[in-house]
């Protein structure tokens, strides 16, 4: 029989404490998730159901490969590729290293989570992984750091202080310029001018709109309720059996559609009939269903 390999004395401490710390971590977490799955069981029926449908519908193990190449591409778009490596040099010195596990999870978890999840097709759903960008970020200078002590060596400690700034700088100029690139392309900072279009849309509408219709949309529905109250049904709540249901039962209520360029050839399938364009405010259109 071979003799059992002794135990260092700190294993059963570093695990009652490892324990500890994950219960402490599902505790933080519950008070978040219980009344979160409480409301949406209320409101839509199941704790694992939003606004969007079921929660376990949007994931998906065949979403793995493009959602997980589409947050690299952009991840290095919007600030170089070097956040990557330092998340490289982390996930590889976390063996040995608390820090650097613990930055490397951070950006891990967020990122294996959400490619698996569906909505992606855009730069901008890169700000699902906005939480773990600090850690990447991190990382990068504890790679700065690595950087300057290989190259320095025994060199002098004035020398090596010059160093680790330029380390340092290097990282930060190259990330910001990446940033400032992306930005001047995609019209960052003229966003206030873009979303304009909903307040405005919306107002341009009411005007447009009588009281008491039924106005389906779905792009505008957060806006119509945030800026002028009014309610709104959901497109992707209705098929064609449940739209002439609720024409049935609501005879008489004018149907009308607040759309953005992308809805409207859903929303004419989902509830069929005689769709007139009666306005358009930028690329929002305005419909009336005709009896």
């Amino acid at each position: 029989v071979r003799a059992a390999r002794p135990q260092s004395p700190g294993v059963p401490a570093r695990r009652g404490a490892l324990a500890k710390n994950c219960l402490i971590a599902a505790a933080t977490a519950a008070i978040a998730l219980i009344p979160l799955a409480l409301w949406n069981h209320n409101v839509y029926g199941s704790s694992f159901r939003t606004g969007y449908g079921s929660i376990l519908d949007e994931f998906s193990v065949a979403y793995f490969s493009t959602r997980a190449a589409h947050y690299l591409r952009w991840i290095a778009i919007m600030m170089s590729p070097l956040p990557l490596l330092a998340f490289l040099a982390s996930a590889a010195a976390a063996v040995r290293s608390a820090q650097h596990r613990m930055l490397a999870s951070a950006f891990a978890s967020f990122f294996l989570v959400y490619s698996f999840y569906g909505p992606y097709d855009a730069w901008w759903y890169t700000r699902f992984l906005l939480p773990a960008i600090p850690a990447v970020i991190c990382s990068a200078m504890l790679l700065a750091r690595r950087v300057e002590i290989a190259i320095t060596g025994r060199a002098s400690s004035r020398l090596r202080r010059s160093l680790a700034v330029a380390a340092a700088a290097t990282f930060v100029i190259v990330m910001v310029a990446c940033g400032m690139r992306l930005g001047k392309r995609e019209g960052i900072l003229h966003m206030a001018e873009h979303e304009a279009v909903y307040p405005e849309s919306v107002a341009w509408a009411s005007r447009l709109i009588p009281d008491g219709a039924i106005v389906v949309a779905s792009q505008l529905s957060g806006a119509r309720w945030y800026y002028a109250h009014q309610w709104s049904a959901r497109w992707e709540a209705l098929d064609p059996a449940r739209s002439r249901s609720i024409r049935e039962r609501a005879k008489g209520v004018e149907w009308y559609a607040l759309l953005a360029p992308f809805e409207v050839q859903e929303v004419q399938t989902r509830v069929p009939g005689n769709w007139k364009l009666i306005g358009k405010c930028r690329d929002i259109t305005a419909w009336k269903l005709a009896e």
